[in-house]
């Protein structure tokens, strides 16, 4: 019988290289945290000169932090910072002007593709799989990419209920419409039902079956210390406004609402608050008293006291804020997402109570 061959020599050149793998793989971490990208002073963004020198280091430092991300892959792909960070590369590939986006969208897939086809770690196979999936559904119009349900239905396939598909069914979630959107919730449920998400998503499907019938608020107003039921604003437009105190768009739109009720008011406009605030014992509570004291803002306000657990917000699938519902002079809950607020409330009033 003939000698097996001896691999000793092989065997102990890759236990020396996992042996280095571990001292360079945390070298080159130390250069990629090095690379934080500073925030931009909202003043000096006013000025075109300085909003664009800013645009082009960030582009500039988001490809050297995305070359030592790839490095840290090719050296150490068992780091335990190497996922995170191929995720950060691919879903932020590059920074500022990216061109056409089909023709980003296709820079991002042959890398991707380069690196699966490099005997990848199950890890980033599955991670550069769902990539393949976000950027689509990022940068493509909303609703625009009719195979998103197929691609995804496969994904889960060979990765049942794997942890990388949360972001990639919550994609298709936010940017999808009508029966795509019902469809993605019910795969998010199916996949990820003990999720901590799963009761804004069942409020997702909720809010697609509650546009056009009658939409209930029951609460004590948080404003007046008295009970509040939005029957008794029937034959008003009601703008409900999903919002919270630390949410800097929403306050930022505040004012603009103001105006419009001052504005309105007299034609049948009002609006009611739902705030997303923390629990009192985080100091929920007094963060929503002393904004409302400074600010006068007086129309009522439902304070749910749980945050994003909130029963009420995430029974309607409220999982971003601010989220503007319109409620018509019927009571029916007709348009949500509002962006247009004047547009859309010029509408309902028009219409006969």
């Amino acid at each position: 019988m003939e000698p097996v061959p001896s691999r000793s020599m092989p065997i102990a050149s890759l236990v020396f290289l996992a042996a280095l793998a571990g001292p360079k793989g945390d070298a080159i971490v130390r250069k990629i945290d090095e690379l934080q990208i500073p925030s931009p002073d909202l003043k000096e963004m006013q000025d075109p000169v300085k909003a664009s020198a800013y645009r082009r280091m960030v582009g500039e430092m988001t490809l050297r932090r995305n070359g030592l991300i790839l490095q840290l892959y090719r050296v150490d792909p068992s780091h335990p910072r190497t996922v995170p960070l191929m995720r950060e590369r691919w879903a932020k590939f590059e920074a500022g002007d990216r061109g056409a986006p089909t023709d980003y969208i296709a820079r991002v897939l042959t890398d991707i593709d380069r690196v699966l086809a490099d005997r990848p770690t199950r890890m980033i196979r599955i991670l550069g799989e769902a990539a393949r999936i976000n950027v689509r559904l990022e940068n493509m119009p909303r609703g625009s990419w009719g195979g998103a349900g197929d691609a995804i239905a496969e994904f889960f396939r060979r990765y049942p209920a794997n942890p990388e598909g949360v972001n990639v069914v919550l994609n298709w979630v936010y940017r999808s419409e009508g029966e795509t959107k019902a469809a993605a919730c019910r795969t998010f449920l199916t996949q990820f039902a003990n999720h901590p998400f799963a009761p804004q998503i069942k409020g997702k499907v909720h809010l697609s079956e509650g546009v056009g019938k009658p939409f209930p608020l029951r609460f004590n107003d948080f404003v007046t210390g008295k009970p509040f039921d939005l029957e008794e604003l029937r034959g008003k437009v009601v703008a409900v406004d999903f919002w919270a105190t630390w949410c800097g768009p929403c306050v930022v739109k505040m004012p603009e609402m103001r105006r419009l009720r001052e504005e309105y008011r007299a034609q049948g406009f009002e609006i009611v608050g739902v705030s997303l605030d923390a629990p009192e014992s985080e100091g929920g509570l007094k963060s929503l008293q002393t904004f409302l004291k400074k600010t006068g803002y007086d129309w009522p306000q439902f304070y749910q006291g749980n945050a994003w657990s909130s029963e009420f917000s995430a029974g309607w699938g409220v999982m971003a804020i601010p989220e503007l519902f319109l409620i018509d002079r019927k009571g029916i809950l007709r348009e949500t997402g509002v962006i247009d607020l004047e547009s859309s409330l010029k509408k309902l009033l028009a219409e006969p109570s």
